[in-house]
């Protein structure tokens, strides 16, 4: 029994040896095959590395180191045609928004730059508009108009250059203009009780002449239909007209009846066109060198004034006629002249 368990005792070391040298020849095949990995991984070429994106220096260098390099005929025709295109497109747009853009406008009275004179005298465009109520297309030449009513002072000077029954002076004079005080307090007041010849000889005198009845509509009524100067707007406040209701109460408060506005009053600067042009709806209605051909010896006369009894009559198309000798209160005139 002793012999049997040495023997086994032996057996199991030899197994433990066996075991041992197997552990050791893996451990030798592993250090082998590491080793073979690390000399193949030696042979391969480094890895790439990602490039910093250019710094802004970096990309405008390159960007005129592009510009300085020479350009094939190939490549430059292209870029040739497509510059042409982009500036024919361009001229074009150009084109159609002046033909088509409506005048710019100031701050100063509405009036535009475009259309503007000088102070005394205003620039309509000219071309197609919508005449009368029925808007009707008429078509005019570019012209100066009076930016404002002709007033005592102004034909106050003219008669003094021109007297009454000279060969360029007026038939007669306003009854007003023998009272020293209200003229002094009326020089910029518009002139009425004038004839319309009286108001013709003014318009001579000045190298001017009275609009017609479409020109004095355009220049009311630029660059479209509506229906007042300001627009289209039933605004009571821009325009001097008395109305019905308390027309009597007010025109015994003033001198002579004629509780008109003061061109510098800025009330009168409410009554503006889209050109700067005052007073065309109220204050006083305006002589037009157009007759009536349905009645001998008469003319139209354009716009509102402090007499009418409606606000109808500030519309820009509005018209009554008058025989051409009439002098009113509530009539005056402002002149036109060609545009040179």
């Amino acid at each position: 029994q002793a012999q049997a368990e040495r023997e086994k005792q032996a057996q199991a070391e030899r197994e433990k040896q066996a075991q041992a040298e197997r552990e050791k020849q893996a451990q030798a095949e592993r250090e082998k095959q590491a080793q073979a990995e690390r000399e193949k991984q030696a042979q391969m070429p480094p890895p790439l590395l990602a490039k910093e994106p250019p710094s802004q220096v970096q990309q405008f260098q390159q960007a005129v180191n592009a510009m300085n390099r020479p350009t094939s005929k190939k490549r430059l025709l292209p870029i040739l045609a497509g510059i042409a295109v982009v500036a024919i497109v361009a001229l074009l747009l150009v084109k159609h928004q002046l033909q088509h853009s409506p005048a710019p406008v100031t701050s100063t009275n509405g009036m535009p730059v475009s259309a503007t004179y000088d102070k005394d005298w205003a620039l309509v465009p000219g071309g197609q508009f919508a005449f009368g109520e029925a808007g009707t297309v008429a078509s005019l030449s570019p012209f100066l108009i009076q930016r404002h009513e002709v007033t005592n002072g102004e034909y106050a000077a003219f008669v003094k250059k021109c007297p009454v029954g000279s060969s360029c002076g007026p038939a007669r004079l306003p009854p007003y203009f023998s009272d020293a005080d209200y003229m002094g307090s009326h020089q910029q007041h518009p002139v009425v009780y004038v004839t319309q010849s009286d108001a013709q000889a003014y318009a001579r005198y000045i190298g001017g002449r009275l609009p017609t009845s479409k020109e004095w509509e355009m220049a009311a009524r630029y660059p479209d239909k509506r229906l007042y100067p300001w627009g289209d707007d039933e605004d009571h406040s821009r325009a001097n007209i008395i109305g019905e209701t308390s027309h009597q109460p007010i025109v015994d408060r003033y001198p002579f009846g004629i509780p008109t506005w003061a061109i510098a009053d800025p009330m009168y600067e409410r009554d503006s066109s889209s050109l700067g042009i005052l007073g065309l709806a109220g204050n006083v209605a305006e002589w037009t060198s157009s007759p009536n051909e349905k009645v001998a010896g008469s003319f139209f006369v354009a716009g509102g004034s402090w007499d009418s009894w409606q606000f109808h009559d500030a519309k820009v198309y509005a018209r009554v006629y008058a025989s051409a000798s009439l002098t009113s209160s509530s009539i005056g005139f402002r002149c036109v002249k060609e545009k040179k």
